[in-house]
């Protein structure tokens, strides 16, 4: 009869013990698969300048970029209006992201400005790639960099 009843304390403390470590785990997978990351960048490449915003949300395994800003060429603004759909693996701290889907708003004009001679193809059109790595920094903020240089600032760990 004891030796029952501590085999029953002992299942019971195995099940509430799982079930404790399976609550654990699922909160952990939410928590870190949902992030946002932000920036405003501009590159200058010759007579060409891009200035834009970037928003990206990470939920789970995909995301989308919003993108908006103005393109410079030769004095001429062109503005640029567009959403990336994509989806992402992550392995260690590096994600690689492929654009699923790119909406092209109405008011986007980066095509007259030939921006897809200085954009990575990822913001041009589907089935691209963009692979960038996130640490956290000194102070404790989650960056996401592109080779060395730190480009976004997330909300936290996507």
């Amino acid at each position: 009869m004891r030796t029952r009843l501590l085999a029953c304390c002992c299942a019971l403390s195995l099940i509430l013990l799982l079930y404790s470590a399976w609550q654990l785990v699922r909160t952990e997978v939410v928590v870190t698969h949902r992030a946002v990351c932000q920036a405003r960048l501009e590159l200058v490449h010759g007579d060409v300048r891009l200035q834009a915003n970037y928003d990206f949300n990470f939920t789970r395994s995909k995301g989308v970029v919003r993108v908006e800003g103005f393109m410079i060429r030769s004095g001429q603004r062109f503005r640029l209006s567009r959403q990336i759909h994509f989806d992402y693996q992550r392995a260690a701290k590096d994600f690689t992201l492929t654009s699923t889907q790119v909406e092209v708003f109405s008011s986007d004009r980066g095509q007259q400005g030939q921006v897809e001679e200085h954009w990575p193809t990822f913001f041009i059109q589907p089935g691209r790639q963009l692979t960038f790595n996130v640490q956290i920094d000194r102070y404790g903020r989650t960056v996401a960099s592109l080779g060395d240089n730190p480009i976004f600032y997330c909300s936290q760990q996507p």
